[in-house]
């Protein structure tokens, strides 16, 4: 975004407050400076000062065009000050960072301001000036494209996981491949530095193999592939089971797919971090191993960097469950799982089909449960830079889950057993479906323990209603 579309997009906002009834930041926090509206407030204090820093001895004309105060020479000794505000400081850049990026405030912006792409521009613009961190640019510029590479740091990752410290109970995968109390975490934390430690213990435990290593044939049915699947990072290597659940209805529904073993990260990370030139390089490597005319993705996050950002010509990217809602009316088949449900929608989901999809599916097919409709603080890098910051929105979220969990009667004392029909838990069980694996990673974590919640994968119990897959069995790429 160059400087006059910039200084369009700062002037229509018009300082209404809005967005501080959506912003999950500003909820948690309640700080005006984190909100759209301040964080505006101070991009555009920025682009003035910068303004006057370059033009001729801060002159009053200059001044007056980028204020609009009078034409005075008394003006010109304070703006002067001004210009210092110009430099990017820690706190500057704290306060750009702290935002999610879930576009809650664009999508219920009154002036339409599209604040996606300006703080997007303006990290950019920080990351140009003082440079990314060393393990960032490493990451972007050296694992991200080189899958070789990013595999084994994966692979090392999951060895180190297993020094992390003790849980209540550990992660349980949407399929119940998890151990009800896991060797690694439940090892004693050893050696690790506090950021690490952090990180490690917010994951859950990376899959033995990768989806991408499971299916390495990558052709499915037939070698004249209609749709090409973008597994994405987080499904990749931690949650696989959501690809083995995507590709056994396809294979049920008889449906020619490919999963290109070439397709990287998305790039969303590298590009929302402001590393432009990482996203990019990544972006043409994705658009090299497409070639079918539709994408599926399941991920809301990789969807809305596939269609906003890559500039694919003619090639329809749609989220896996309205595909698979245009292939098979799969909301249509109606086959009871026994089970009570709720569904959180992912931030990055707006624009797609999938919630009210997913929604009526669990309508059909559960005794649903309404929840409200808020952010559950995962926001990729940003869980892991601002763990606090994620954990206090988070608690919100889980406050609000846990409450219609508590409020279902007639508890179960089997909670560990499943049904034949389904892996869930006993009737009594709250089942908390998303179709985001960030958001799933998220509300494992912060559930962590509770015995009468599980998260789960909205394709994981498409499957089950399809009988794609028979549920409480092994799958072939079982975790460490």
């Amino acid at each position: 975004m160059n400087i006059t579309d910039l200084q369009k997009e700062l002037d229509r906002c018009a300082k209404c407050g809005q967005c501080r009834s959506v912003c999950p930041v500003f909820l948690a926090l309640k700080d005006e400076t984190l909100v759209a509206r301040g964080r505006l407030a101070i991009i555009q204090a920025r682009s003035v000062a910068l303004s006057l820093r370059g033009s001729p001895t801060g002159t009053t004309e200059a001044i007056s065009n980028q204020t609009g105060l009078p034409r005075s020479s008394d003006v010109t000794s304070d703006s002067l000050a001004m210009t210092q505000e110009a430099d990017v400081s820690p706190l500057y850049t704290k306060i750009l960072n702290t935002c999610l990026m879930c576009r809650r405030c664009e999508e219920n912006c009154p002036s339409l301001v599209e604040t996606g792409k300006v703080f997007k521009s303006e990290r950019q613009r920080i990351a140009q000036e003082k440079g990314l961190p060393l393990l960032l640019r490493l990451g972007f510029r050296w694992v991200l494209p080189n899958r070789w590479l990013y595999d084994s740091v994966m692979r090392i990752a999951s060895w180190v996981m297993c020094l992390r410290p003790k849980t209540p109970n550990a992660p349980r995968s949407t399929l119940g491949v998890y151990t009800e109390r896991s060797e690694c975490a439940q090892r004693p934390l050893r050696h690790l530095p506090l950021y690490f430690a952090n990180l490690f213990q917010r994951m859950p435990r990376l899959a033995s193999k990768s989806a991408l290593q499971v299916r390495h044939s990558s052709l499915g049915i037939s070698h004249s592939p209609t749709v090409s699947i973008f597994v994405g990072c987080v499904a990749n290597y931690i949650y696989p089971e959501i690809i083995e659940a995507l590709v056994s209805i396809l294979e049920r529904l008889k449906i020619p797919y490919v999963i290109p073993q070439t397709q990287v990260c998305c790039g969303m990370p590298a590009l929302l971090s402001g590393d432009e030139q990482s996203a990019q390089c990544l972006m043409k490597m994705n658009q090299e191993a497409f070639k079918t005319e539709t994408i599926i993705t399941v991920c809301p996050t990789c969807n809305r960097m596939l269609t906003e950002e890559y500039a694919l010509k003619g090639v329809k990217v749609l989220d896996a469950v309205e595909f698979l809602n245009e292939a098979s009316n799969l909301v249509l088949r109606p086959s009871s799982l026994g089970i009570r449900s709720a569904y959180h929608t992912p931030c990055h989901s707006a624009g797609t089909k999938a919630p009210e999809i997913i929604k009526a599916f669990l309508k059909t097919n559960t005794d649903y449960q309404e929840i409200d409709d808020i952010c559950c603080g995962g926001g990729g890098l940003f869980t892991f830079k601002y763990p606090e910051l994620s954990d206090l929105i988070g608690k919100v979220r889980m406050d609000g889950i846990e409450h219609i969990a508590k409020s279902i009667e007639g508890k179960d004392s089997t909670l560990g057993v499943y049904t034949e029909r389904s892996e869930c838990a006993s009737r009594s069980t709250l089942n908390v479906v998303t179709n985001c694996p960030g958001c799933l990673m998220q509300l494992e974590y912060l559930l962590l323990g509770n015995p009468d919640i599980r998260v789960r994968h909205a394709l994981n119990l498409i499957a089950d209603v399809n009988g794609a897959h028979k549920t409480g069995q092994p799958v072939p790429h079982t975790h460490k």
